[in-house]
């Protein structure tokens, strides 16, 4: 018997048959398209002094930008009166609900009293936010499906908890943030379980619950409905300094902490400077990547988010925050009534985060010739798919009076809210070409024929490749230029607070090009003031180096913590520093033969900047460098 995978149009499948098992591989789409819960967002102020709702018209438009996503702040500037929240508020916000719900998009929602450090009162006494939220308890639970996370807002000015008037200002001990606590538990118990409220500053959160921040969310905490694991982040002044204005970013431990716990729970935020010398575009990336962005305000700062469009910042961002899913390859093989097919799937998450509300990933097996329809649910947490390869591999029980026929296969990832899982619109699509069925929001994998036959299996993988590194922080891209003599410029000295991330185990990578081979060269790492440190004996670069890697103890990567980094020698040009972290057990999805001409870093991840490695079908790859 033969299992016939077919592509859906020629053009978009290359199909090859290997080992009884069929091979399908796809073409990326590079394009901007919407996708739920993540993305460049606008935000809107609702005022209960002047109550207000989002037309259909704004909304569609918004989904033509390919945005899924609204801040939606709600400033209740006339009920600072301690009475109740008038019925007006809560008309307004459950019509902006249904509108949101009505279009396609998703909110990320705040509340406040006051809208600037000079609006007094800036917030309420406990007795009268409290009642307040009760108020507001049957409308979010209501509208929980079109809410993406709550920022826990209601103290202070913008609701960023830092200026107020009735909760401390400036808390530093457990007991300082008692007031703080009341509220986000409050808003925990109000929100279903599976939502997340988002407090403005690391320490808040391990304030508020005793933790060290050497202490981060370990996998085995994260998604259950404890209120800790529930507790998100949002940045409004990202990249303002190198404390991101107040966020407490300046801390190495900070940093180490809110990039452990952003694997299992959303960030997003906002800028609030003009540009600086943090907003440039290869830090800003680096700090998005290593915080796991899921959403950003396209309004504001203005001049910040002008200069990210101006070098295409803003059109990567459009893509990659959050999650973006490109599939790679399918295998197939088994599928004969009643019979346990097998069905192994590489994709790739070019994004920055995994997604981080509840979604199944769910395989559909439709007969092109009736109505028959089979579902068959993956083992796998979408919520776990970090950035990098993910393989999926599922067995499909097909039911023994399936009827022989042409089936086709999606892969079909809705809504967890029952009042939109049938919604396209809040389905998630793949980045790939000419695979989305927009009515049905179904990914399309392959046609199928199901046919009676002999029984059928996949090659098994390949063991997990341990000791592999991946790229931690791209501290510095760029072309140091060689003088005459060859020596470096002394342009590339980074200080210290670029290398707070590193750690014991990590590698600090220089890639490098000679820059006349006839030539000796050689490199010599030192502090940025000039310290040196068991890194710094010179190393030769022999005529075929691209990377130079020093492993880091616990005693080198605290010097390039303090001291920062100084890169010097003859005749080579730095082309990056990075720190590169080790991933045992990782596992690496194989090669597989490119559609069109591909690029990929020295990991062998897709990439278009750097040092890379070219494939062109019928060629050799060939290293290429390309700023």
């Amino acid at each position: 018997m033969e299992i016939r995978l077919k592509s859906v149009l020629l053009s978009l499948f290359m199909v090859a048959a290997a080992n009884a098992a069929v091979t399908v591989t796809y073409q990326e789409d590079k394009s901007n398209f919407c996708n739920p819960e993540r993305g460049i967002f606008h935000h809107l102020e609702f005022r209960s002094s002047k109550p207000s709702t989002m037309t259909d018209a704004y909304l569609a438009g918004c989904r033509g930008e390919g945005i899924s996503l609204l801040f939606n702040v709600y400033v209740l500037d006339d009920c600072r009166d301690g009475n109740d929240l008038p019925q007006s508020v809560l008309d307004m916000l459950d019509a902006n609900m249904d509108a949101l719900r009505r279009n396609g998009l998703k909110t990320v929602l705040r509340f406040c009293y006051s809208y600037g450090e000079n609006d007094y009162p800036r917030d309420m006494p406990w007795e009268v936010t409290k009642r307040h939220i009760d108020q507001l308890a049957p409308y979010l639970r209501a509208n929980s499906d079109v809410i993406a996370l709550l920022e826990a807002g209601f103290i202070g000015s913008w609701g960023e908890w830092y200026y107020t008037d009735n909760y401390g200002f400036e808390p530093r001990t457990f007991e300082d943030y008692a007031a703080r606590r009341r509220l986000l538990a409050k808003l925990h118990e109000v929100l279903p379980a599976d939502r997340f409220v988002a407090v403005r500053y690391p320490a808040a959160k391990t304030s508020i619950f005793g933790r060290s921040l050497s202490e981060p969310m370990t996998a085995d905490e994260a998604f259950v409905a404890t209120d800790y694991a529930r507790t998100a982040f949002h940045n409004d002044c990202f990249l303002a300094n190198a404390d991101h204005m107040g966020t407490g970013l300046a801390n190495a431990m900070t940093r180490d902490f809110l990039a452990a716990e952003t694997q299992f729970v959303p960030m997003g935020g906002e800028t609030c400077t003009d540009p600086n010398q943090f907003t440039e575009y290869g830090n800003a990336l680096t700090e998005l990547k290593r915080y796991h962005w899921s959403y950003l305000n396209e309004d504001y700062h203005p001049g910040t988010i002008s200069a990210w469009e101006e070098s295409g910042l803003l059109a990567e961002l459009r893509r990659n925050l959050g999650y973006r899913f490109r599939l790679e390859e399918l295998k197939a093989a088994n599928f004969r009534p009643g019979a346990t097919a097998r069905v192994r799937l590489s994709l790739t998450n070019a994004g920055y985060a995994a997604p981080y509300n509840p979604r199944k990933a769910i395989f559909v097996l439709a007969s092109r010739e009736g109505s028959q329809e089979y579902f068959f649910e993956v083992d796998s947490d979408m919520r776990t798919w970090q950035p990098g390869e993910i393989m999926l591999e599922s067995a499909l029980e097909l039911p023994a009076d399936m009827a022989e026929g042409k089936y086709r296969l999606y892969l079909w990832m809705p809504d967890a809210a029952s009042s939109l899982a049938e919604r396209a619109e809040f389905a998630v699509r793949f980045a790939n070409t000419r695979m989305w069925e927009s009515k049905t929001g179904r990914n399309i994998l392959a046609d199928i024929d199901v046919e009676a036959g002999p029984e059928e299996s996949l090659e098994p993988v390949q063991p997990p490749v341990a000791d592999e590194y991946e790229l931690l922080s791209l501290v510095w891209r760029g072309n140091s230029v060689a003088d005459d003599a060859g020596n470096v410029t002394s342009a590339v000295k980074l200080a210290g607070g670029f290398f707070g991330m590193a750690t014991d185990g990590d590698r600090l990578l220089l890639t490098v090009c000679r820059r006349n081979p006839a030539n000796n060269a050689s490199v010599e790492v030192k502090g940025a003031a000039g310290e040196t440190s068991s890194l710094s004996a010179p190393r030769a670069i022999d005529a075929d180096t691209e990377a130079i890697a020093y492993d880091l103890d616990s005693e080198s990567a605290a010097f390039i913590r303090d001291n920062g980094v100084s890169v010097a020698g003859v005749n080579f040009i730095l082309t990056g520093i990075s720190i590169m972290r080790k991933k045992t057990g990782a596992l690496i999805a194989p090669a597989v033969a490119p559609i069109q001409a591909r690029t990929y870093d020295m990991l062998g991840r897709p990439a278009d900047r750097g040092l890379l490695i070219e494939h062109v079908p019928g060629q050799a790859p060939r290293k290429v460098y390309r700023p």
